[in-house]
């Protein structure tokens, strides 16, 4: 039985590719994943050491070096718990896209994998002083890269972005927001959707989010290094280290007092329910 992760990739190239025609493979030439690494300008000055070399796996399909026509690119963002090569080393992708390929299912492309991880796990993919200009790498440098390395088609109408959980937050927020370079957006259980506030107050250790010494203490707690890694992208302070954070809320007597305007920037910046209305007439 085919998982979860091998079906909506299955139905989503085939939604995405239709007006491609489909690689002939009498040639017997097999398909092909590529690696590279896009060193980054966008990450310089980042304070809490993200790595500018960002990777890629790239799926070829069969035919691809034989001939001279170009592919439409699915760009894909998994979840950080897993690896940028997850779907190729053990969700079996490449086998599942060249099969359907080969029966005529869907038609032929270029599937990008790209790790979009911070040292917290998630990036949230914006651009922010303390982690980075994670929407600016996309949109400005890995784009324009893969147009410029592989045999794409360049055009909005031939590239889609497809994202799973935390990568599928990333997805349609980079998507929604630039709707002239992606013309399809899919997101399997994204999060980050709904209001959400209670789990935020809730969730974090607010003590230790307030007296860290370092990155590190934080790791040992996972709700909390989920919420500081939403905080560096959403509410960063260059100048509060550790963290380099502005807490939306802390700990008065054992109660907890939040911060009504932080709070509300947050709701904002954050939530996709928040920045749909805003781009919902420019995807249209």
């Amino acid at each position: 039985m085919k998982t979860r992760k091998q079906l909506f990739v299955t139905v989503l190239c085939a939604l995405l590719l239709s007006e491609v025609s489909a690689v002939a493979q009498r040639d017997g030439s097999k398909s092909q994943i590529v690696e590279r690494v896009i060193h980054s300008k966008n990450f310089e000055g980042n304070k809490i050491g993200v790595n500018p070399g960002r990777k890629l796996a790239v799926y070829l399909p069969a035919g691809y070096d034989g001939a001279s026509k170009r592919y439409p690119v699915l760009y894909y963002f998994p979840s950080p718990m897993d690896r940028y090569r997850t779907l190729f080393d053990k969700s079996g992708a490449q086998a599942l896209f060249d099969r359907a390929i080969a029966r005529g299912t869907i038609r032929s492309f270029i599937l990008v994998s790209v790790d979009m991880t911070a040292p917290l796990g998630a990036s949230w993919f914006v651009n922010s002083p303390v982690t980075g200009n994670w929407e600016d790498f996309v949109v400005q440098e890995l784009v324009p890269y893969v147009d410029a390395s592989f045999r794409t088609l360049p055009t909005r109408d031939a590239r889609g972005f497809v994202g799973h959980h935390m990568g599928a937050y990333g997805a349609i927020r980079i998507g929604m927001k630039h709707a002239d370079v992606f013309g399809s957006i899919y997101g399997m259980n994204p999060v980050g959707t709904g209001s959400g506030v209670q789990i935020m107050d809730s969730r974090p250790n607010w003590d230790l989010l307030a007296q860290a010494a370092s990155l590190d203490e934080v790791k040992k707690d996972g709700f909390s290094a989920i919420f500081t890694s939403i905080f560096q992208a959403q509410l960063p302070n260059p100048e509060k280290p550790p963290l380099y954070i502005d807490l939306p809320a802390h700990l008065e007597g054992g109660k907890l007092v939040i911060d009504s305007k932080l709070t509300a920037r947050l709701r904002d910046s954050f939530f996709l329910e928040s920045m749909v209305p805003q781009y919902a007439e420019k995807c249209g």
